[in-house]
């Protein structure tokens, strides 16, 4: 049975990937509207009746859309979010998200029949911020693991990213494009210091692959800003870090407001 891997959107403006096979899907987080939503999905051919449970890796409003979160509870969805961050999300959206939530800790959890495993992600949010592994069972184990919002690539990321099928890691910004626009000099400092640039993403996925015994067979690039960075700035850095190392992985982008390119997985 296929499994697929889309990321629907991501960006400040918004953030959605879906994993899914002809019984079951996944989302990782919900911040995106809900026509948009409905329609990525449609255009998938994903069933928003097969999503199992939406994954939340923290409470920005770029990752947690409440009107998509209390669509999600009218079909029976939960948002499964860390202890520190549950009570935090449904104080901060009211009665709107009560009895939509599960929390997880720090073990494994399984939701059908992926497995999920969560890690600590530097970040500057209430709750915490967490990335996810996420592994299933079809003619041997597959696995993904996604991080975004990241404040730095620490060395103990590292493992969570080793001999996986398919990598999903932020490259935000070049620091060039960064340090010369005109925003405030504030932001400019939140910016740098709460997301991976195109030069540290490479670097990670260049340490990744060389502690990993096999290459993942795709890479995808999320959270790439619109205004300090460009598409191709982002693929250079990934790819250049691949040929360091002689891996033949594909690396793939993300959008803002379009789906990216589908993820198969045998």
């Amino acid at each position: 049975m296929q499994t697929r891997i889309c990321i629907l959107a991501s960006s400040s403006k918004g953030n959605c990937t879906v994993i899914w096979n002809d019984k079951h899907a996944l989302l990782i987080d919900c911040g995106v509207g809900i026509k948009y939503f409905k329609s990525a999905l449609a255009r998938l051919g994903v069933d928003i009746f097969t999503i199992r449970g939406v994954l939340i890796t923290h409470l920005h409003r770029d990752h947690v859309n409440p009107v998509l979160g209390k669509a999600l509870k009218r079909h029976g969805i939960p948002l499964y979010c860390h202890a520190d961050a549950q009570l935090l999300l449904e104080r901060m959206h009211h009665k709107s998200m009560n009895g939509s939530t599960l929390s997880f800790d720090g073990t494994q959890f399984v939701i059908d029949c992926f497995a999920v495993d969560t890690f600590d992600v530097p970040h500057d949010c209430g709750g915490g911020c967490r990335g996810f592994k996420i592994s299933w069972e079809h003619s041997g184990l597959h696995s993904l693991a996604l991080a975004t919002d990241l404040a730095e690539a620490r060395q103990h990321l590292i493992p969570h990213f080793c001999n996986l099928d398919t990598l999903i890691l932020e490259s935000n910004h070049d620091t060039d494009m960064l340090w010369n626009d005109r925003i405030p000099w504030i932001l400019k400092k939140r910016i740098a210091e709460s997301h991976l640039s195109n030069e540290q993403c490479g670097d990670f996925l260049k340490q990744v692959l060389l502690q990993s015994q096999r290459a993942p067979k795709s890479i995808m690039l999320a959270h790439i800003s619109q205004d300090r960075n460009t598409q191709e700035l982002a693929l250079h850095s990934a790819r250049f870090a691949c040929e360091a190392v002689q891996a033949d992985s594909n690396v793939v982008i993300s959008h803002q407001r379009e789906k990216s390119q589908v993820i198969c997985i045998d």
